[in-house]
């Protein structure tokens, strides 16, 4: 198991000159974020994300929520590649009448100050998956409820996660993020006819990419070697939206149905064995 400090160090971090256990990362114009590290209880940990970037709750935040460190990840990731701190606002609060009190991971907004990017954070693993399966199956799930909040100048909302990890005592860092793009003309419906509207397509990327620009949203082609192997998890969530597209477009012989996308797959599998450097 990767130690915190450790994973801090992963992310950038860097022990503060003259100071024990303090941790701080600078960005572009000496934009600096600092985490205090209490070495008897890590997740005591406070992180202080500066002036500049708005946070609704806490100014220092611990590290007892396991999605912490996943929020301060892609804090850190949007700040590296240029997002402004004025941009960028944590746990906004809406009256969504949810029970974890409907309060927004990230914020971003873009240079004119609308609303750009919403981020919600999820820990690695089972909690990110069946937030994804829940847009399927609860008409976007708490995502799609966030959207409702600013329709008209949002380009996306997201589900993040990311892990640092330990193979063969190298640490690894690995994010995934499933992105929606928002369509100007879902603006005036309400959720379950927002729902209803989307093409019920999910994009893996095309926000942290290096080749994506400042406020944009392209999702590019896969490379080979850049997918993943399906697990258990992954079996049963894209079982599950299967099912969900079937429903969607009123298919009454699923069973039917469901042999033939299969063989379709395994038919585009075999089209695609090629070399690793390939797009999918």
């Amino acid at each position: 198991m990767v130690e915190l400090k450790e994973k801090l160090k992963m992310i950038g971090f860097i022990p503060q000159e003259g100071k024990r256990d303090v941790y701080i990362k600078k960005y572009d114009n000496n934009y600096v974020i600092t985490v205090y590290y209490n070495s008897q209880d890590s997740t005591l940990s406070k992180i202080d994300y500066g002036e500049i970037i708005e946070k609704q709750r806490y100014r220092k935040i611990h590290f007892k929520q396991k999605e912490t460190l996943i929020v301060l990840e892609c804090v850190n990731r949007l700040l590296s590649k240029g997002y402004k701190p004025e941009n960028i606002e944590l746990e906004k609060p809406w009256g969504l009448g949810l029970k974890d009190g409907g309060y927004l991971d990230i914020w971003v907004k873009d240079e004119s100050n609308n609303s750009f990017l919403m981020i919600d954070c999820k820990t690695y693993g089972k909690e990110y998956n069946n937030a994804i399966n829940k847009i399927y199956e609860k008409n976007g799930g708490q995502i799609f409820t966030y959207l409702h909040q600013e329709p008209k100048t949002t380009k996306a909302i997201c589900y993040y996660t990311s892990n640092i990890y330990d193979i063969n005592y190298i640490n690894e860092l690995q994010f995934k993020n499933a992105i929606i793009q928002n369509n100007e003309e879902w603006a005036g419906l309400n959720q379950h006819e927002r729902f209803e509207a989307w093409n019920k397509l999910i994009a893996y990327n095309g926000i942290f990419e290096d080749d994506v620009p400042l406020y944009n949203i392209e999702a590019k082609s896969i490379i080979r070697k850049n997918l993943d192997k399906l697990d258990k998890d992954d079996s049963i969530k894209i079982y599950n939206q299967f099912l969900e597209i079937l429903r969607h477009n009123v298919v009454s012989d699923k069973p039917n149905a469901f042999n033939k996308i299969i063989n379709l797959f395994l038919c585009k599998i075999c089209d695609e064995d090629r070399s690793d450097n390939e797009e999918v």
